[in-house]
């Protein structure tokens, strides 16, 4: 679609032209536009860091500038996305991986994004298997399972742009841990799985003969 008298284009029919091409182009999607002056243009992509460039084309018969799309006659007020800063991927060695993503929310201390990260593991692997703390405003990360061959590992998102999940565990400062391993059971020195305990407890007299029993419960925790 032309324009009727080339030397009296109006800016309405300027902007009627350009909001056509743009509704017939298969970029359609891609950008909104309010065709009425001024002209508004905005970017419908979705993608993180979006933007509109106006390039001038070889075969032109106007300057940009002269159309009214001079630089300093353009308004790029949009707000950059807010990139996830609350997901990554969790394996627990010996049991399974899986998505972790914490509820956005304002955490007063690391214990209470303590707590937040394991409810959400506890949603999904139950409470044997992993336990997660904070000693000194650091996050403990802890096996459940005995043994060395019992760890973890912390990942970007699976689901996320690659960039966007490695900024992610920068952001919860889980892109650089340190790893102790578990001690492997010793079988000169038998040690009690985690569980509740009751034991007789035989008490001696002087002479070392035997005088009775008391029975004592204990409970050995999973290092």
């Amino acid at each position: 679609m032309g324009f009727a008298d080339l030397a009296a284009v109006t800016i309405d029919e300027i902007n009627f032209v350009i909001e056509n091409q743009i509704y017939s182009s298969p970029y359609l999607p891609l950008l909104n536009i309010n065709a009425p002056a001024p002209m508004q243009l905005s970017d419908s992509s979705g993608l993180n860091g979006g933007g509109i460039n106006f390039v001038p084309v070889s075969n032109n018969v106007y300057d940009l500038s002269n159309l009214g799309f001079a630089s300093d006659n353009r308004n790029g007020d949009g707000i950059a996305d807010i990139e996830a800063n609350n997901q990554f991927h969790l394996d627990i060695l010996g049991f399974s991986s899986f998505e972790v993503l914490i509820p956005p929310a304002t955490y007063a201390t690391v214990d209470d994004l303590a707590a937040a990260i394991q409810f959400e593991v506890e949603a999904y692997a139950g409470p044997e298997q992993l336990g997660i703390s904070s000693v000194t405003d650091r996050l403990i990360f802890t096996n459940k399972q005995l043994g060395s061959a019992y760890s973890i590992s912390i990942e970007p998102s699976y689901s996320l742009l690659p960039e966007i999940g490695a900024a992610a565990l920068a952001a919860l400062k889980l892109d650089n841990i340190e790893v102790f391993l578990g001690v492997d059971e010793n079988p000169a020195e038998p040690r009690y799985l985690p569980g509740q305990y009751i034991v007789d407890v035989i008490a001696k007299n002087a002479t070392g003969t035997r005088s009775g029993s008391a029975t004592y419960s204990f409970e050995v925790n999973a290092n």
